[in-house]
Parts: C-alpha cells; structure tokens; sequence
C-alpha cells in the first residue's frame, strides 16, 4: 500500500480526514484512485493507520480512519547523506533513490570541486528536494519524510553528525572497504556518508576531513558515479541490517 501523509493529528479510529489541494491532484489526476482503495495513512505526530477512501468530490477526497498500522521497532541506523551538489538532475535522482532506501537526512555540500554554484534559486531546489523526498516517501511508505537541510559549505561540515560514525568515499584507501567498516561499526545508531563532486575531493578537504574523524573507505573496484555512490552506500548499510 501507499502512503498519505497529514498535517493534522493526533486522529483515532473512525475519524474521517480530508485530503485537499496537491495530495488530492495527485491521488485523483495521477493515481486515479477509486472509493475503496485502502492506504496507510500518517499523522503529523508519526502515528499510522489504515485508511479508505469512502468519498471523492471535486476537489476533496474523504478517508476514515478504518484501524491502527503497526509496522515494528526501526531495526535501521540513523543515516545521513551528505552530498556535493551535482550538476542537473544528478542530485534529484540521489534523493529520490536514497529517500526510497532508507535514508534519513540530506545535506547538500558546496565543495571546492563542485561545478554548480551558489545562486539565487537555493530555496527553489529546497523546495523541489521537498516535493521529491514527500512523493518518494508516499511511494515507499515511509514512516515519515526525510529531512533536507539548506546548503552548506565544505567547511561547516565539522559542526555536524557530530556523534555520527562518519566515512566518506576515497579512491586512495585500498584497504578500508565498506563492509567492514559496516560491521565494525554495527551497533552504530547513526551514520553519515560523504560523497564528493564529479571532480572528486581534494587532498586538502581529504586531510580535513580526516582531522574531523571522518574515516575514507574504498566503496569499489571501479570508479562509481557521485549519485551512484550515494546509492550503493545506502544500499549496503540498510542490507546488512535487513537480517
């Protein structure tokens, strides 16, 4: 089942809720929905049902509240992505995939490296990182949606995930390899992952980010994509703990 996220809350069962504006385009124009369809339905507290929908107007769908969706303890670490903004859609598909994985949090990281530059339009890519991370999440029915942060320079990078157990992507360390430090680390409850810029990191970000406690580690035999370094970290992390 999908998932429909709320604003309001907390509901109990037998409430009736509706759903108006953007979700209702979508559930009624995209997914074309009919009276009957069931989905998982999230409160503004976390809490989740399951839900009906026993009406659609024109402009408002109507759903109750039919019984509670337990779905378990998190058995997941706390994962953080932060990730040298990249150019096009690149960044789009990252957050779209990763939200899908598992991933908690986003950090969109401005690097010496990196080719996009600072504008005007930050809150618009903000904004749209919102609209995807909200979409993915009905999609994948999450708990609740991740969080993207605004963007920060490489050098900010030191006053976060500071409990984080904290590794980042280098070519140079052919001995650390991503599983174990995976298992090395397994009782972790939260990890952040750094990937770098099409251009790669530099040595003097390398050697700071190592001053931070950030450890490098050779992801791969072959040379991966940004956005697809993002993914196949994910990917590892949440297959390990999905035991």
């Amino acid at each position: 089942m999908k998932k429909i996220f709320l604003n309001s809350g907390p509901h109990k069962k037998g409430d009736f809720v509706h759903i108006q504006n953007n979700e209702y385009h979508h559930l009624a124009k995209v997914l074309r929905v009919k009276i009957g369809d069931r989905f998982i339905i999230g409160d503004k507290i976390s809490n989740e049902y399951i839900g009906n929908i026993v009406s659609i107007d024109k402009n408002k769908i109507t759903i109750v509240l039919q019984d509670f969706f337990n779905r378990g303890e998190s058995q997941f670490p706390e994962l953080s992505i932060f990730f040298s903004v990249l150019k096009g859609d690149k960044n789009d598909y990252l957050i779209q995939k990763c939200c899908e994985i598992g991933v908690n949090k986003f950090i969109p990281v401005i690097t010496k490296n990196t080719v996009v530059k600072l504008s005007n339009n930050e809150n618009k890519k903000i904004l749209r990182w919102k609209m995807i991370l909200r979409e993915a999440s009905m999609q994948s029915c999450r708990r609740e949606i991740p969080e993207i942060f605004n963007f920060i320079m490489f050098e900010d990078i030191k006053n976060y995930a500071i409990e984080d157990k904290k590794f980042f992507g280098c070519l140079m360390e052919k001995k650390k390899k991503l599983i174990d430090i995976i298992k090395k680390n397994s009782a972790s409850q939260s990890i952040a992952f750094f990937l770098g810029p099409e251009g790669g990191f530099d040595d003097n970000e390398i050697n700071m980010l190592k001053s931070w406690k950030w450890d490098g580690i050779n992801l791969s035999p072959n040379i991966l994509r940004s956005e697809t370094s993002a993914i196949f970290v994910a990917s590892a992390i949440f297959s390990y703990y999905w035991r």
